[in-house]
């Protein structure tokens, strides 16, 4: 060891280290706060205004591609206004540096439509370029980390392509179709017709509130109310579905499709008041729900309806809508499952149908923001094929297997497997990996055959702010 007499020992090195300081812990706390304009306060931006101008980035071009939309038009169609697309440099060099394989965005980007925004930063990555450019400007995105950060500065709206569009805005071809529809089935459909759609003075159609309840309100009296407030929505008879369910859609999406049925309070039907009876039930964590779909036989042709099972206390009932008094609302006083079925089953035996399967799901999460799907179709029994007691014993094997699935966790978010891939102009928006349910051998199983998506799926698209 050298000594501390050494020559090549400094004083200071010499010296006893200073104690540190402690810290107050009443003293104030100096953060630095991002400052950010004036304008961008009041919830909404007062540098926003006709014509607005949209600046997009590469995943909205390449999305907008794949869902079949005219951006120009579509914009136009969101906001009811005059739109001017704006492209930085940045963008377009990102578009360029795609290949052959994107040419088709990058003729959309040099369509003299769009403003040319000029950039001023070293390189081609947009997404720090965007988010500066965020004062007098609507970003349009579909990449989920730039959205998150553009939504932690204040005021700046965030346009983005939606794929589960429903019926609005109705389109003249869709009403047209409705008033064709109504002079078929209705026996004064034409003159009924001609005067409603000359009228200017109709009386407005009251809107019927959301059902609220006490501390003290039961669990029977709450789902009389949800199935009056469904009923009140009226079953839709014109031929036209207002709102598009896709059964494959994760449970949060589904809730907002339910959220936008009680903004627009316009008809439903069957597959419509389960969703909704599932959202107006989410904050009854002892009510336990499941689809209970049937399909039956009358001259010649097949039907098919669904109605929403519930469980409390030991005892079933269910919620829904349909043209028949007896096959949606059934009070929660049946002992079994097998009780509920042959509730049903008598009331389509009032109508002269024959009930040939009933397909049953499993229990659906309270979780709003659950990103699992709705298992629609856990056993499906074939009435033709089981006698009274097989078919006893299959409900009751089902529920337990209900009453099972309630201890298990909730499977594992996908979000941690999304981020390697956000950002990615390859990719739009992202949507949770469908894991294919096993289907249990059952004496009367059929398995699934999955058909091709129409094109009337595939282009179910708009834009959105």
């Amino acid at each position: 060891m050298i000594n501390l007499k050494d020559n090549r020992i400094k004083d200071k090195d010499r010296a006893k280290p200073k104690e540190k300081k402690k810290k107050d812990p009443s003293a104030l706390k100096e953060r630095e706060v991002t400052k950010y304009p004036s304008c961008l306060f009041f919830q909404y931006n007062t540098q926003l205004g006709p014509p607005y101008h949209v600046i997009v980035d590469t995943n909205f071009i390449n999305f907008s591609i794949k869902a079949k939309l005219d951006i120009v038009q579509s914009m136009m169609d969101c906001l009811y206004a005059k739109c001017i697309p704006c492209i930085t440099d940045c963008v377009m060099a990102e578009i360029e540096k795609l290949g052959m394989k994107y040419r088709v965005a990058l003729r959309i980007a040099k369509d003299p439509r769009f403003e040319r925004l000029p950039c001023t930063h070293k390189g081609t990555y947009a997404d720090d370029c965007l988010v500066q450019r965020h004062k007098c400007y609507i970003l349009a995105t579909v990449d989920r980390d730039l959205k998150r950060r553009v939504r932690k500065i204040p005021g700046v709206p965030i346009m983005y392509i939606s794929n589960h569009r429903g019926g609005l805005p109705v389109d003249e071809e869709t009403w047209e179709r409705m008033w064709r529809h109504v002079a078929r089935i209705h026996p004064n459909g034409e003159a009924l017709g001609k005067e409603t759609r000359g009228a200017t003075d109709l009386p407005k159609i009251p809107i019927p509130s959301v059902p609220t309840f006490q501390p003290t309100t039961t669990i029977p009296q709450r789902l009389e109310a949800i199935q009056k407030y469904i009923r009140e929505l009226q079953y839709n008879h014109t031929g036209t579905q207002f709102f598009e369910i896709k059964k494959s859609r994760p449970l949060t999406a589904l809730m907002d499709i339910a959220k936008e049925m009680t903004r627009e309070a316009l008809p439903i039907k069957c597959l419509e008041a389960v969703i909704l009876g599932i959202y107006l039930t989410n904050n009854m964590p002892g009510v336990e729900r499941f689809p209970l779909s049937f399909q039956s036989h009358f001259s010649g042709n097949h039907f098919h309806h669904i109605v929403l099972g519930v469980h409390c206390g030991g005892r079933f009932g269910a919620l829904g809508t349909s043209r028949r008094e007896d096959l949606m609302f059934k009070p929660l006083e049946f002992r079994t499952l097998m009780d509920l079925v042959q509730e049903f089953e008598g009331a389509y035996r009032g109508y002269w149908h024959t009930l040939r399967k009933v397909r049953i799901g499993q229990y659906v999460s309270h979780d709003a923001h659950s990103v699992e799907q709705i298992e629609w179709k856990h056993s499906i029994l074939d009435l033709d094929k089981l006698t009274k007691e097989e078919l006893r014993k299959e409900l009751e094997r089902h529920t337990r297997d209900m009453r099972l699935k309630i201890g298990k966790p909730a499977p594992p978010s996908p979000t941690k497997d999304r981020r390697n891939s956000m950002g990615s102009p390859l990719r739009g928006q992202g949507s949770p990996v469908r894991r294919i349910s096993r289907i249990e051998r059952r004496p009367s199983g059929d398995k699934k055959v999955l058909e091709p998506k129409s094109a009337a799926e595939i282009n179910g698209y708009q834009i959105r702010v």
